[in-house]
């Protein structure tokens, strides 16, 4: 049963439907289910949807009686939120950085505050997202840094951003590098598409849940009142998942044998290449692997190996400003716009990288786009 405060955002998704929803159940309104309602883009952010999303949930944690739990959930079946609007992003004009109303400053900004933002409630009361169909991107994002993350056997999970010039960002990188051994590596460089059973046997989901039984579980989950989330999630998982359809659990070994704790993306080549001529157990996944990252942009991996490596020992806060900042500058850079050309709006799979090969990128242009952008140009 809805109750009062329910909030509507004024963009309207192609149905003529609000694109953002919030509507609160429970006794006094203790549970909170955000909507994200533009089907038609998978659910994809676009800067009025952040914006709508922030609003949204700043009136609700500004009323006196502030909700237990948020749910957070994607309309119409085939994604939980498939990332931000890139696509929108490289078209925009490119006027310099730091410069006033650009977007791509805004968005990135607005969508790490807002991921920030719920990561904060989660510290506080309780944040729940239904990982059904399509997360990847932003759609993480907003979701990873949170109490509960529910996959279901539709789940499809990918950071997939070296393939359009750019990094995993979104707070991804604190998460990615406490996985074990090379596995927050190899999600980040190849962007390596996980299934249920995977994110539960990593850890990036905390639940699986039958889709059919989605249904059940918010019934539930507003019955309680948001006072117990744990134990209602507890009756509708399907356990521990089988180990034997994990893709992580098979590749385990040679995962670690290939990502974990080399110094760099050359390292990491080159045991991949040793794996397949070694003809070892892993060639065919190792054979994988170098191809995802003879896709990618190679000053993309690069950049993306050392944030991870550095998110290890930093603060969710602290990642989200180096993101910002790395952001701005390969924003700019002549890979991402190639990257979205080839692969979003050309559509031909040949994106042109400068430079195009991992020896080409010096490591002075890798510091370049770790250097601080203009004054005052932060997120919080």
């Amino acid at each position: 049963m809805s109750t009062r405060g329910d909030v509507t955002s004024p963009c309207l998704n192609s149905k003529g439907e609000p694109e953002i929803t919030l509507e609160r159940r429970g006794e006094a309104g203790s549970v909170a289910w955000l909507t994200l309602n533009k089907p038609e883009k998978l659910n994809a952010l676009s800067l009025t949807m952040v914006r709508g999303m922030s609003a949204a949930i700043e009136e609700h944690w500004s009323v006196d009686q502030v909700p237990k739990l948020l749910v957070l959930r994607g309309s119409g079946g085939k994604a939980f939120c498939a990332g931000g609007d890139v696509k929108a992003v490289a078209q925009s004009e490119r006027r310099g950085l730091g410069v006033s109303g650009t977007l791509r400053r805004d968005f990135f900004r607005e969508e790490y505050v807002l991921d920030y933002r719920l990561a904060e409630i989660a510290k506080e009361q309780a944040l729940l997202s239904l990982w059904d169909g399509v997360v990847m991107g932003g759609g993480v994002g907003i979701s990873v840094h949170g109490t509960f993350r529910v996959a279901t056997e539709t789940s499809l999970f990918a950071m997939p951003e070296t393939v359009i010039g750019l990094f995993p960002d979104v707070g991804t990188a604190h998460v990615l590098s406490r996985l074990p051994g090379g596995l927050g590596q190899y999600l980040g460089l190849t962007g390596a598409r996980l299934r249920g059973n995977d994110l539960l046997h990593c850890g990036l989901a905390t639940h699986l849940v039958p889709r059919d039984r989605l249904s059940e579980l918010e019934e539930a989950l507003a019955a309680d009142g948001g006072d117990d989330p744990a134990s209602v999630l507890g009756r509708f998982a399907s356990g521990a998942g089988d180990p034997a359809s994990s893709m992580l659990a098979q590749n385990k070994r040679w995962i670690d044998e290939a990502f974990g704790g080399a110094p760099s993306v050359e390292e990491i080549v080159l045991r991949l290449r040793g794996m397949v001529a070694e003809a070892s157990g892993g060639r065919e996944w190792a054979q994988g692997a170098l191809e995802s990252l003879a896709k990618a942009s190679p000053t993309a991996l690069k950049v993306t190996h050392r944030h991870i490596s550095w998110a290890a020992t930093t603060t969710l806060k602290d990642c989200l400003e180096q993101d910002f900042r790395v952001m701005q500058h390969m924003a700019m850079n002549g890979d991402f716009d190639e990257g979205v050309r080839a692969l979003l709006i050309d559509k031909d799979n040949q994106p042109a990288w400068s430079p195009p090969t991992l020896e080409g990128v010096a490591d002075s242009r890798v510091q370049e786009l770790f250097s601080e952008i203009e004054a005052g140009e932060t997120v919080f």
